[in-house]
């Protein structure tokens, strides 16, 4: 997405609503680095990259053990200061002790070396322009032994419908199928098991551990869905270059409309809207030794 796409104030609800998707891999990716385990070996100090609206934050607050909070420090980290404003209220609202948010660029944090016992990355490092180098910075900002753990999608549930819905706006050039829709908006097969595993070696880490992780999504009623999805429709549509700006000009404004159909004829008026996701849940270890530390 552009860096105008991350200042539009519309955003942070748009992805406040997207964690119905984003969050059952994230509590999973929490499991997965070990967080819930007693004891620890050390006190937590964990940056939550392109933290979104703080979905992971909050599920770090709610299922880690009292114990594992206590001296915990959390960074909250965002290219985008609207989703970092949105991410510090919730800190400030649930008053969670030892937690900030700040804007962050996730490939070039300026965090000191051998800092964090965990880097978490829900749905980020796979959007970011190098996502290799976001790795890189991921295991240099890591204490020796510390873990990263990401997320990335393999199966994208709404893409199906999404393609239907477009196709019924009459002169609309399509919505772009699974592959093509990856090929123009993420750098890199992270959708593939061994790509990650690779990729996460390739950076440094060992110990990489690739999980599944499959869920539904529960949107809530059609009208609902559609009027806050195709909010973000336009620029994943510009994004993927699927639509050119004058594309979106014309038929904008009848995503909204089209999607809200399409679930209604589909389901009938009473369902909510629902889709299978997939997600690759990845955790690696900084060596505690390394030419790298």
């Amino acid at each position: 997405m552009s860096q105008s796409t991350w200042k539009d104030n519309r955003l942070a609800r748009l992805y406040k609503s997207g964690e119905r998707i984003s969050g059952p891999p994230a509590g999973r990716l929490i499991e997965q680095a070990g967080l819930l385990k007693i004891p620890l070996e050390r006190p937590l100090v964990i940056f939550d990259n392109a933290c979104g609206t703080g979905i992971v934050a909050s599920l770090l607050y709610e299922t880690l053990p009292e114990r594992n909070k206590e001296d915990m420090t959390l960074v909250c980290g965002d290219i985008s200061s609207v989703m970092v404003g949105a991410t510090q209220d919730r800190i400030e609202t649930n008053d969670w002790e030892g937690a900030k948010a700040q804007v962050v660029d996730g490939m070039k944090t300026g965090f000191p070396d051998n800092h964090f016992t965990h880097v978490l990355t829900n749905f980020g490092v796979m959007l970011m322009p190098e996502p290799l180098d976001a790795l890189a910075e991921c295991l240099r900002i890591l204490q020796p032994g510390g873990t990263c753990a990401l997320s990335t999608w393999q199966t994208i549930g709404w893409i199906p419908d999404v393609q239907a819905a477009v196709a019924t706006i009459q002169g609309a050039p399509p919505f772009p199928d699974a592959d093509a829709f990856a090929g123009a908006m993420i750098k890199g097969a992270w959708h593939d098991t061994r790509f990650v595993e690779t990729s996460l070696k390739h950076a440094g880490f060992e110990d990489v551990v690739v999980n599944h992780s499959r869920h539904v999504a529960n949107m809530g009623n059609s009208e609902e869905h559609a009027d806050l999805f195709s909010g973000m429709l336009p620029n994943i549509l510009v994004g993927s270059k699927a639509w050119t700006k004058d594309d979106l000009e014309k038929y904008g404004k009848l995503l909204g409309p089209a999607l809200a159909n399409f679930y209604k004829e589909r389901d009938g008026e009473a369902k909510d809207v629902k889709f299978e996701m997939v997600a690759l849940i990845t955790t690696a270890r900084k060596p505690a030794f390394s030419e790298r530390l």
